[in-house]
């Protein structure tokens, strides 16, 4: 026979059902209670509900503060009406929709303490109890962000008015190489308005040569560093100027930037190429007169000695007493001196050779010169000069390089040999100078003829836009290398 319900039996799982509800009910509170949002729940216009971090945020003391008035009366005066309209127009739509939210907006709230904060707040219906409406209420404190967003845009005003009243060009690159920002000196410099920049492609307005330069120098840089360097770019009207950039790597919006100051210096570069002509004029004028003075000493002095040395051979032959001839002859020993004196002298102020032969055969005939008179090896080596000619000025700059460094190495160096190396490529000569004698501090240049000479010598490699450096040590030799491009770039 079937069993009977046991009447008993049905209590107890409403007990157990109620039970469960209630620990599922106390396990919501406590989960409410520990989450950092502000949760709150108004019945019909009153607050009936906080949890611990709304009590924090409203700055009560315990809820009893808040529980019993009216929710509006927590809302800023002057956000009030919009609070009350969405409030009516999300119970109107729960009726059709239970599970109808009211989206996050951000408004004030109005503390226990009198103050006000910036919360975001969203809401949805809980349903009708005892014919009540309850209103379930998300809250967050965003007083610090709405400060930190303040903060931000106050920044970006002074940037921006900052930016735009410099002459200089001023730009945001993104690490996409996106321009997210370029001020209005952009269009005095290029011709272009910053709208226009940002619809064309501006790495086509920068010289290939000068954006691997500038990328070189950009990508390495660690957050916070900065890199100078300069880039030839086309304006609008197809003229190349030259721009000197600096670029900081930086984050903006979280993302890794590059923020750069540009500043025309064309007028510089046409100042310096100009000056640069100018100096080479006066070098070449220099030389000049110094080839000038070299053939004045070997042709009209050299023949007038020549001729005195007849004079006296004859004046010796016809001479009787033996006091005169003897006298004679000391007068043409002393001529032979003067003579010898007159010819290093014409060689010196410039070799006709470099104008006849070229810088190699000089270069030879100067090292053996150079050994006969101070006992110094040199060790020479070149390459690239076969059947070459280079301008008379690259040439004329490459001697009086070696002959000055030499000339140190003789009075200075303290050894018996010395290297010469020099190379001629595509693109540039190449020329290393090496002594191992006793050096010295190449930090301070030495007093005296010495500092000079090497003033020189960085001012003739600079003139040719090349660069000169002197490493040396004391005790450790020194070395000089020098490299003349053979085509400089103009603006």
């Amino acid at each position: 026979m079937p069993h009977a319900p046991n009447p008993k039996s049905g209590d107890n799982q409403a007990q157990s059902i109620n039970l469960l509800k209630q620990k599922q009910n106390d396990f919501f509170l406590r989960l409410i209670h520990l989450i950092p949002i502000g949760v709150a729940v108004h019945t019909d216009g009153v607050a009936t509900f906080i949890n611990a971090a709304g009590i924090n945020i409203m700055r009560a003391r315990t809820a009893d503060d808040i529980l019993g008035k009216p929710a509006i009366e927590f809302v800023h005066p002057d956000f009030r009406e919009g609070a009350l309209k969405r409030i009516q127009a999300l119970l109107k739509a729960s009726k059709k929709e239970p599970s109808a939210v009211a989206p996050y907006v951000q408004e004030k709230f109005l503390r226990l303490d009198g103050t006000s904060i910036d919360v975001e707040v969203a809401a949805f219906p809980l349903g009708r109890d005892d014919e009540r409406n309850a209103i379930l209420v998300i809250f967050r404190d965003i007083s610090l962000q709405k400060k930190g967003q303040k903060l931000l845009q106050e920044r970006e005003a002074r940037f921006r008015l900052l930016a735009e009243t410099l002459p200089a060009i001023v730009f945001l690159v993104d690490e996409t190489g996106t321009l997210r920002y370029i001020n209005a000196a952009v269009q005095a410099i290029s011709g272009y308005t910053p709208d226009e920049i940002r619809t064309i492609d501006y790495h086509s307005l920068v010289h290939p040569d000068s954006f691997r330069r500038g990328i070189a120098a950009s990508l390495p840089l660690a957050l916070g560093q900065s890199a100078r360097f300069e880039l030839k770019t086309t304006n609008k009207s197809g003229e190349w100027r030259w721009v000197d950039v600096t670029i900081t790597k930086t984050i903006v919006d979280d993302k890794i930037a590059w923020l750069g100051v540009a500043q025309d210096i064309t007028w510089q570069k046409k100042t310096e190429t100009l000056l640069k002509q100018q100096s080479q004029k006066l070098v070449t004028a220099y030389e000049e007169e110094r080839a000038r003075i070299a053939r004045e000493l070997h042709d009209e002095v050299g023949q007038m000695l020549i001729g005195m040395k007849f004079t006296l051979e004859s004046a010796q032959r016809s001479a009787t007493n033996v006091h005169t001839q003897e006298a004679l002859l000391d007068a043409r020993q002393l001529l032979a001196d003067l003579t010898e004196n007159v010819r290093e002298l014409s060689l010196s102020f410039r070799p006709s050779q470099l104008d006849d032969l070229g810088l190699i055969p000089t270069l030879l005939w100067h090292f053996e010169r150079y050994t006969h008179h101070t006992k110094i090896r040199v060790d020479f080596n070149h390459a690239g000069f076969e059947e070459k000619h280079f301008s008379r000025t690259i040439e004329t700059t490459l001697y009086r390089l070696v002959q000055e460094a030499l000339t140190n190495v003789a009075r200075h160096a303290g050894v018996d040999a010395l290297s010469v190396i020099i190379r001629a490529q595509k693109e540039a000569i190449y020329l290393t100078i090496r002594d191992n004698g006793v050096g010295f501090d190449s930090t301070k240049l030495p007093s005296g003829h010495t500092s000079s000479g090497l003033l020189g010598m960085h001012e003739r490699v600079g003139l040719l836009g090349g660069k000169l450096r002197i490493a040396s040590q004391p005790g450790m030799g020194t070395t000089i290398t020098a490299t003349i491009p053979l085509t400089y770039p103009t603006p």
